[in-house]
């Protein structure tokens, strides 16, 4: 008999089965993680603009090849909340794919409240997002994301041309 612990065919598919659980539940843990809204990485965040947060100014910037080519800032409540309408229901699953911002054609929206942090949101025609939060450093505002749901943006571009 071999010294150590002689574990039983039924002790083995136990074992099997507990460590089969706990990798399955990261994945599915994992997967829920990649899955998130702009509610809850920027509305959230900031609070309801049209409650207890209220966004001062939301500066909106096209860049080609890394240049800022046309920008405006945004401090008219009406304008505004049309703006975050636009974005309102957006929904986004982490991705691979890289936003370039030094060598793609891009959108900028930085949302500034009248207190708190401001967000960047950076998005291009391939519906790729890069949330950053001015204050926060949580590793949601360090991924990149894809927009999973219709994202008309022409608004923005409306108000840029």
């Amino acid at each position: 008999m071999p010294v150590g612990v002689i574990m039983s065919k039924w002790s083995w598919y136990i074992f099997i089965a507990i460590v089969s659980l706990i990798i399955i539940t990261g994945v599915v843990v994992d997967t829920r993680n990649a899955r998130t809204s702009f509610q809850e990485l920027v509305v959230d965040e900031i609070g309801d603009p049209h409650g207890s947060q209220v966004i001062s100014s939301i500066y909106i910037a096209e860049f080609l090849d890394g240049e800022n080519v046309k920008s405006i800032t945004v401090t008219d409540i009406q304008t505004i909340n049309k703006i975050m309408n636009v974005f309102a229901e957006i929904k986004l699953n982490r991705s691979d794919k890289e936003l370039s911002i030094s060598s793609s054609n891009y959108y900028k929206v930085m949302i500034q409240p009248d207190n708190g942090p401001s967000l960047d949101v950076n998005f291009n025609k391939d519906k790729i997002m890069e949330i950053q939060n001015s204050i926060n450093i949580h590793k949601k505002y360090t991924w990149t994301y894809e927009v999973v749901n219709d994202f008309d943006y022409s608004l923005i571009e409306a108000m840029l041309h």
